[in-house]
Formats: structure tokens, C-alpha cells, sequence
């Protein structure tokens, strides 16, 4: 139950700075924030080089594999400074990303040691502590005009959060525990960096491309859109993965992904989220946002099609990470990649033939959620189902 409180306080902190962002900061601050977030969230999964995930496949290595993610977040960093410095032609921006993504990336490694030795509570708030600082910033933000713009604040956020857990890092790496090599280490941790730069590259692609197309009441609509109608759902999967892996060693949970009861499940979903919108969209818009953000059917309507197949997707994710074998995670990684790059191609194609952004966003975003849900809901079935 204090998980539960933990990571609801964490992910609607998330929720609350989107809707803060989208209802109080100028259209130019709301580009930043979006294309920042999307920066620090998946440059913090990529300086873990996947070896947070082996933290459920051997626990009794823990204090080894931190070990290791302290030092990769530590060889990594300045790469990815000087990298940003110059794709981003912002020397101090590139700086503060890049510290947020070190307070991020060693805040995941921890709550997932955390979250190996069961310790739930103390997982989620090193893994969410951060969204619940922030919120609290972007709220100081807008009441007392502050002069702080998101960047900084996203940065005080993680390394504060990071702080706090320094003394159960530091701990942690000193602890004794089953010797591992750190080749065999990256070669199972490999697999599952992939796996985590394409969840986060997809979950967020369309709001990175949102802020860089997209200008002024247009991205401002996007995000007042997605944290309405896309957030609840993000909610329940980002739950159900952190949930369900752990508990995945006991085998009677295969008959819960019998892909028939999945896939109508999230039919039955898609119909009820669709109807309630439609009843209660407007009216939601109205009292969130005013009347400086109008309600648009067809985008929430996707959004909320979005949401549903990956709330769907969070089983594959967990059943494959932890009981997934190397052949097994390559296929899925193969389609994966896939339609991701068709996503990507097909968005671009759309945009070229000048579709309305928004939609040549979205659609393909659709598409391709859809696609690797389903196929990894059937591929977990096999690895699952009773012999």
C-alpha cells in the first residue's frame, strides 16, 4: 500500500507539471519543457547501459551490478555533455540535462536494487521521488513568478532525489555479494539497454518532435491533451510493470496473459475510455484548461487508443525482461526495432505531405503500439503458458 501512495504521488506529480506547464508557462516554455523532458528521460535509461534490469535476474549480484551502473553513469557522462553541448548549440543547457540525467539514471539503478530485495516503498520514491520535487518547483514557479525555467528545475529535481539515496548507493556498492563478470554482465545488460532506449524513445518521441514542429497554442494543445487523456493510462501501465515483475517467478500468473483475455480486455477498454471522453472530454477540458485550450475529439480520442495498448504492452515488457531467454529477447527486439523505424518513416512521410502534424504524429504513434503489444502479448503467452 505505501508503494502504491509512493508511485500514485510520483507519477501524478508527472501529471501535475504537465498540467502546469500547459495551463501557466509561455508557448516557448512549454516547447522547452517537453523537449527536456524527453532528453532527461531517456538519456537517464541510457546512461544505465541496461544493467538495472539484471537486478531481477540476479539478485544475488546486486551489490555488483550498482557497482557497475556507478561507474558507467561516471565514464558516460561527459559524452553525453559534449555531445548535447553541440546538438543543442547551448553549452548551459546541455549541462543541466546532463546532470539531470546522471541524478536520473542513478536514482533507477537504485530503486532497482530496491525493488530486487522487495522493498517496494523505498523503490518507488527513488525511482518517482524526483517528479514529486518538480511538481513542487513548477508550483513555486507560477505562484511566486519565479525566474527559474525548466531545465533547472528538472535538474534540482534529480539531483536532490539522488542525494537523498547517496548514503544506500554508497552503501550498496561496499555490500558483499555473488561475484560476476562485467562482460557477461553488459551481454545480458545489452538486450535490455535496447529494450529501455526504444520504451523510452517511443513513449516520448512524439512529444520531442511535438516541441521541435510544433509552436506556440498547437504544442500547448498536444500536452494539455496527453496529460488528460493519455497520462491516467500511463499510470496504470508504468504500475503494472513495476508490479508484476517481480512476482512473475510464480507461474500460475501465465493464465492472466492468455492473449485472448489481453487483447478483448483491451478492446473492452478502448470502447469504455472512448465513450467516457466523448461524454466527459469536453467538460474535463473546460475545468482543467478554460476555454484558452479548446477540446478536440480525434486527439483524444487516439490518445486514449495509445494508452490502452500500453497499458497491454507493460506485460510483455515484464514477462520477457525477467524470464525472457537471450534468443527470445532478440526477436522482440528485432520487431521492436522495427516498428519503431517504421514509425518514425511513416510520421516523416505524413509530415512531407503536409497531414496536420498533430495527426501525422499520432497515428503512426498508434500503429506502432498496437503492433508490439499484440505481437509481444503472444510471444509472452509462449514463454508462459503451462507445458
Amino acid at each position: 500500500m505505501r508503494s502504491l501512495f509512493v508511485f500514485c504521488a510520483g507519477v501524478g506529480g508527472m501529471i501535475g507539471c504537465d498540467w502546469i506547464a500547459a495551463r501557466s508557462f509561455t508557448n516557448e516554455a512549454v516547447a522547452e519543457w517537453m523537449i527536456v523532458k524527453s532528453l532527461v528521460l531517456f538519456l537517464g535509461v541510457m546512461l544505465t547501459l541496461g544493467f538495472e534490469r539484471c537486478f531481477l535476474r540476479i539478485p544475488q549480484s546486486a551489490p555488483h551490478i550498482l557497482k557497475f551502473s556507478v561507474l558507467n553513469v561516471a565514464m558516460l557522462a561527459p559524452l553525453i555533455f559534449v555531445v548535447l553541448m553541440f546538438a543543442l548549440s547551448d553549452v548551459l543547457l546541455g549541462l543541466w540535462v546532463t546532470f539531470a540525467s546522471v541524478g536520473l539514471a542513478l536514482s533507477i539503478a537504485y530503486s532497482e536494487k530496491l525493488r530486487a530485495a522487495q522493498r517496494m516503498a523505498l523503490a518507488q520514491a527513488a525511482l518517482n521521488g524526483w517528479k514529486i520535487v518538480l511538481v513542487a518547483l513548477f508550483a513555486t514557479k507560477v505562484m511566486f513568478g519565479l525566474g527559474i525555467e525548466p531545465p533547472e528545475m528538472t535538474l534540482m529535481a534529480t539531483l536532490s532525489v539522488a542525494g537523498l539515496f547517496s548514503w544506500g548507493i554508497a552503501r550498496g556498492v561496499r555490500e558483499s555479494g555473488e561475484g560476476i563478470e562485467y562482460r557477461k554482465l553488459l551481454a545480458d545488460a545489452r538486450f535490455f539497454l535496447l529494450f529501455n532506449l526504444l520504451l523510452v524513445a517511443t513513449s516520448y518521441a512524439d512529444q520531442f518532435i511535438v516541441g521541435l514542429v510544433l509552436a506556440g497554442p498547437a504544442a500547448r494543445s498536444y500536452l494539455a491533451h496527453a496529460t488528460l487523456f493519455l497520462a491516467p493510462f500511463l499510470f496504470v501501465a508504468a504500475f503494472l510493470g513495476f508490479q508484476l515483475a517481480p512476482r512473475l517467478r510464480n507461474r500460475d500468473i501465465a493464465k492472466f496473459v492468455n492473449p485472448v483475455i489481453v487483447i478483448g480486455s483491451a478492446i473492452g477498454l478502448l470502447i469504455l475510455s472512448v465513450a467516457v471522453l466523448a461524454a466527459l472530454g469536453p467538460a474535463a477540458m473546460l475545468l482543467l484548461y478554460g476555454e484558452a485550450v479548446p477540446f478536440e475529439f480525434t486527439i483524444a480520442a487516439l490518445m486514449a487508443a495509445v494508452g490502452v495498448f500500453r497499458i497491454m504492452y507493460a506485460i510483455p515488457s515484464a514477462v520477457l525482461g525477467v524470464l525472457g531467454s537471450q534468443a527470445e529477447l532478440r526477436r522482440f527486439l528485432a520487431i521492436n526495432v522495427g516498428l519503431f523505424v517504421a514509425q518514425i518513416g511513416l510520421t516523416a512521410l505524413l509530415l512531407i505531405f503536409e497531414m496536420p502534424a498533430v495527426l501525422a504524429i499520432l497515428l503512426p504513434c498508434l500503429m506502432h503500439w498496437v503492433g508490439k503489444s499484440t505481437q509481444g502479448v503472444y510471444q509472452s503467452w509462449s514463454v508462459l503458458r503451462p507445458s
